[in-house]
């Protein structure tokens, strides 16, 4: 279908050391990539998806905190390897984020608000849409929160893929 797109090749390491994060943070908190590509498709440099427990239902604070190292590990493996980032990890984030804010409003794994349930979601099986419940300023609260959870795991990210930097070259 006409010319071969063609990839220089700090583009391709770019994307290599990218899946790798998040492979090695997968890997380190206990769960096998079950597929992992640096092939593009579609609007994806690469992909990686996690191992067996993906859709298990019901997740431990210790397992959604590792499944958003996991999600940021991507970006932190470009920062430390590349001095730079850019905008492949844009759904990485989103995904991060959504695990982040729902552990705080509606898991009630936040110490700051404890067991109270600060957002619900409307109709369950047709969009989905989630629903703060509470005043404008909790809302700013819980943003801070959450931007903080996500602070904490970025930098943790870091500092693992650092630790490991020769088994992530590999």
């Amino acid at each position: 279908y006409g010319e071969e797109k063609k990839w220089d090749i700090s583009h391709i390491r770019k994307t290599a050391y990218h899946e790798a994060g998040h492979a090695f943070l997968c890997w380190h908190g206990g769960e096998t990539p079950s597929y992992l590509t640096i092939v593009a498709r579609g609007n994806h440099g690469g992909y990686m998806a996690h191992g067996d427990n993906e859709s298990q239902g019901t997740y431990t604070k210790k397992m959604l905190l590792h499944r958003i190292r996991t999600a940021l590990g991507g970006r932190a493996a470009e920062q430390l390897t590349q001095n730079d980032i850019c905008s492949g990890a844009s759904n990485d984030i989103e995904r991060a984020t959504e695990i982040a804010r729902a552990m705080i409003t509606q898991y009630g794994m936040s110490k700051k608000f404890g067991l109270m349930g600060l957002e619900s979601v409307e109709s369950k099986y047709l969009d989905g849409r989630a629903v703060l419940n509470c005043s404008d300023n909790t809302a700013a609260d819980i943003d801070n929160e959450v931007m903080k959870l996500l602070k904490e795991s970025y930098k943790e990210a870091k500092r693992l893929l650092k630790e490991n930097r020769k088994l992530m070259d590999k």
